[in-house]
């Protein structure tokens, strides 16, 4: 009777963590497709050349705080789309285009790099607040209300925590580094 209980918590566990996951990306995606059908409008009246998606609008938010961390301002605004990158999807595709920027000498400052990589590091995204709601409120459902009202700020705290590290980071920077091969 254990075996079979504990088989059937660990399906619901895993189901509550996919479907949540599957709801979260696909909400994403669908406020994507708005943003990009709506945008469109606003580059062709206006004449902007502006990405319109939910991570770039993220990563101009986050432009006064990748200047807060200590990037400076001629990196800020890639750093910054990387932050907002990372809070959509998830980490390992934003350390790609961090490598992107670096192979492609795109980012001016070696602190900048230094800064964004502490900064990424993290499960401070979407997909993550879907594990954490789907999976504790498979496990507890009676719970999941209280669950979702402190998903969003959860992943609030998490940026936060990430972003301090970054900036703790950048206050011990030093311009030998084993990252920039220094």
């Amino acid at each position: 009777m254990a075996i079979i209980n504990g088989a059937w918590s660990g399906l619901r566990y895993l189901g509550g963590i996919i479907t949540l996951l599957l709801a979260f990306l696909g909400i994403v995606a669908l406020f994507d497709l708005a943003l990009g059908w709506l945008g469109g409008y606003f580059n062709t009246w206006f004449g902007w050349g502006f990405e319109w998606s939910l991570g770039s609008v993220l990563g101009y938010v986050s432009y006064p705080f990748a200047l807060l961390l200590g990037v400076p301002p001629a990196d800020a605004l890639e750093i910054a789309r990387l932050i907002g990158e990372r809070t959509v999807v998830t980490e390992v595709v934003s350390y790609q285009h961090l490598s992107q920027l670096l192979a492609e000498g795109t980012l001016v400052h070696p602190r900048s790099a230094i800064i964004a990589s502490y900064a990424l590091c993290g499960f401070a995204h979407i997909a993550s607040l879907a594990i954490f709601v789907g999976g504790i409120g498979a496990l507890v459902p009676e719970r999941l209300k209280d669950l979702s009202r402190l998903g969003f700020r959860a992943l609030l705290a998490a940026t936060l925590a990430c972003l301090m590290t970054g900036a703790v980071a950048g206050a011990f920077f030093t311009t030998g580094s084993i990252l920039l091969g220094g």
